[in-house]
C-alpha cells in the first residue's frame, strides 16, 4: 500500500479542525505518524490569524489520485470554503508532499512551515525523501 506524507495547516479554529481530521483519518486510513504542531505567521495575505502547521504519515490502499480526492473530502468536511484566495484563511489545508518517498509537491523545499514538520515525521517513520523531477 502507498505511504503518503501530508502537510497540514489550519487557521480557523485550528485545534478543533485538526483534531476532528485526525480522528476521522485514523478511522478511515492508517495514520502512522504525527509531527509536533508549529504556529506560523501567514504568508502573503497578512490580515488573518496565525496558522497551526504539522505533518502526517499515512498508509492507504488508495491510489495517489484517489488519495488526493480523499484529502479534499476531509477539507470539505471541515467546512473549507474554496473562494479562490490561495493565501487566505482556511479550516483545513492538506497537501500530499510525498508518495512512497518521492517528493511530489513544490512547497516542501521552499516553505519552512512545510519542510520542518515533514522532516520530523519522515525521521520518525524512517522515510528518506527523494526529490521530485
Amino acid at each position: 500500500m502507498p505511504v503518503y506524507v501530508l502537510s497540514v495547516g489550519s487557521n480557523i479554529d485550528p485545534q478543533k479542525n485538526i483534531e476532528a481530521m485526525l480522528s476521522t483519518l485514523s478511522v478511515e486510513q492508517r495514520l502512522l505518524h504525527v509531527s509536533r504542531w508549529i504556529r506560523t505567521e501567514p504568508e502573503g495575505y497578512k490580515n488573518q490569524a496565525d496558522f497551526l502547521n504539522g505533518a502526517l504519515v499515512v498508509e492507504s490502499a488508495l491510489s495517489p489520485g484517489e488519495f488526493k480526492k480523499y484529502c479534499c473530502s476531509l477539507e470539505d468536511r471541515s467546512g473549507r470554503m474554496r473562494d479562490g484566495r490561495r493565501d487566505g484563511p482556511r479550516t483545513l489545508d492538506l497537501d500530499i508532499i510525498a508518495c512512497d518517498g518521492f517528493v511530489v509537491h513544490s512547497d516542501y523545499p521552499e516553505k519552512s512551515y512545510v519542510r520542518l514538520p515533514v522532516d520530523e515525521v519522515c525521521r520518525e517513520a524512517g522515510i528518506t525523501l527523494i526529490p521530485g523531477k
